[in-house]
């Protein structure tokens, strides 16, 4: 069979065109894995993840006590590194639980029950 030139530049254009596709298919991936890493969380995601109102990210966001993300200089959004960040670092502790040595006290340390 007698390879014709237009059928050899037809392979080589294939075979360049595959190989293009494939590192666009790799870049594509790359960018997709780096976005797991650092997903962008829209208000309502946020606020549902933090149990407040859009309101409240609104707010945190315009007194600048959360860091957020503005796209195109409009659409705020949130990584979600910064809010599970913030809400490690809101942890305390459970009050530590004292023994019923006393009667007529109270179970935890003075000062870390409830309130009356």
């Amino acid at each position: 069979m007698a390879w014709s030139l237009s059928r050899v530049k037809g392979r080589l254009r294939s075979g360049r065109v595959r190989r293009e596709k494939e590192r666009a298919m790799s870049i594509a991936d790359a960018r997709r894995d780096a976005g797991r890493a650092e997903r962008l969380l829209t208000v309502y995601e946020a606020a549902t993840k933090l149990g407040v109102k859009r309101a409240t990210m609104y707010e945190w966001a315009r007194e600048r006590r959360i860091p957020t993300v503005k796209l195109f200089g409009r659409a705020l959004r949130f990584r979600e590194s910064d809010l599970e960040k913030l809400i490690r670092g809101s942890m305390r502790p459970a009050a530590p639980v004292l023994e019923d040595s006393e009667p007529g006290f109270g179970r935890y340390v003075l000062g870390s029950g409830p309130r009356r």
